[in-house]
Formats: C-alpha cells, sequence, structure tokens
C-alpha cells in the first residue's frame, strides 16, 4: 500500500479528491492504541476535513489518476461496453462493487449504463429507478470530482462532454422516434 506525504493528493473513498494536510497519531477508537492517520482536506467541499487510517485492511484511498487515464475515458467511452446483469438485486450490488473500488473507467462505464438504462425506461414510457439515480449522483460525484482536477476543468463541462458523447450513440433515440411517429399518426 503506497505512503502519502503530507501536502499529496490522493482520493478517497467517500470524499474523493483530497489534499493531505497532516499525518496524525492518536487514539480515535479508544482502545488504548495509537494509530497513524491522514488528516485530509476535501478539495470539493470548503471547511470539511476526513480522518482516514494510513493503514486499513480496506482500501479508503487511492492515488490520483493521471491525465491520460481521464483523457482515455472520453476516447474510449462510445466501446465500452454496458454492464449487462438482469436481477436487481445482483445489479445494485455491482454497481456498489464498482463505487467502493473507485477506478475511472469503471465509474464511467457504469454511469454510461445507467444513462442508457434511464433513457430506455423513459422512451418505453416507464419512470427511472430511484436506486440507479442514487447510483449514477454518486458515480458522477466521484468521477467528475476527479476529472475536474486532473484535467483543470469544472465538473459541469466535463459532464457535458461526457453526455454529448453518449447521446451520439443512445440506444433509445430509435424507440423515442417510433414512439413519435405512432403518436402523430393517432
Amino acid at each position: 500500500m503506497k505512503r502519502y506525504c503530507v501536502d499529496d493528493f490522493l482520493v478517497h473513498e467517500a470524499s474523493g479528491v483530497c489534499q493531505v494536510k497532516a499525518i496524525i497519531r492518536q487514539d480515535l477508537m479508544g482502545t488504548g492504541t495509537e494509530r497513524e492517520y491522514y488528516d485530509l482536506n476535501p478539495v470539493f467541499e470548503n471547511r470539511s476535513h476526513v480522518i482516514t487510517p494510513v493503514e486499513s485492511n480496506r482500501q479508503r484511498v487511492r492515488s490520483v489518476s493521471s491525465q491520460r487515464t481521464m483523457k482515455e475515458i472520453f476516447s474510449r467511452l462510445a466501446d465500452l461496453e454496458l454492464i449487462e446483469i438482469k436481477g436487481d438485486r445482483q445489479r445494485a450490488e455491482y454497481y456498489r462493487q464498482i463505487l467502493l473500488n473507485q477506478d475511472p473507467m469503471e465509474m464511467a462505464r457504469l454511469i454510461k449504463t445507467i444513462y442508457y438504462r434511464n433513457h430506455m425506461r423513459i422512451a418505453q414510457g416507464k419512470k427511472t429507478m430511484s436506486q440507479d439515480e442514487r447510483t449514477m449522483s454518486a458515480a458522477k460525484k466521484k468521477l467528475f470530482d476527479e476529472m475536474a482536477f486532473i484535467l483543470k476543468d469544472s465538473q459541469e463541462a466535463l459532464e457535458i462532454k461526457f453526455c454529448e458523447i453518449l447521446d451520439r450513440d443512445d440506444p433509445s433515440r430509435e424507440l423515442m422516434d417510433k414512439r413519435k411517429t405512432r403518436k402523430r399518426r393517432i
């Protein structure tokens, strides 16, 4: 596991891109044993800080992705395969694992899958699923915050660019066109 230094940037599982403000030793768990913790300042959340263990059984932090990786997401977005899992519970668990693993390419794939899934449901006259909405919101925050930090652009601008790429190949467009044609005939 990589050890970070004061002023390094990293990605925290819940708070996104953070800067290491300090490395502190203290007994936070009340066990009488001191451990080392990172004191982190989230980049996109003012007046907030996070304490997380330097050593943990779970991967709570990872290195910030490279600029090349972030640009590659845009260039490969159209070719990313959709996640196709039939059962709602199995799908929700798979989505949760992607969010926990924090892999930017997999989060892009997750967003693409839910984006198209939502468009297909709307085209079929159905409502979107609230679980999908929550998952996509979490994935967007994680991915676009890190992209914004790395690519020096706003989250909103990057999300617009991302959605424009997705809209070019949106599979629901054909279904929506058929529905409009049917309505005109009636």
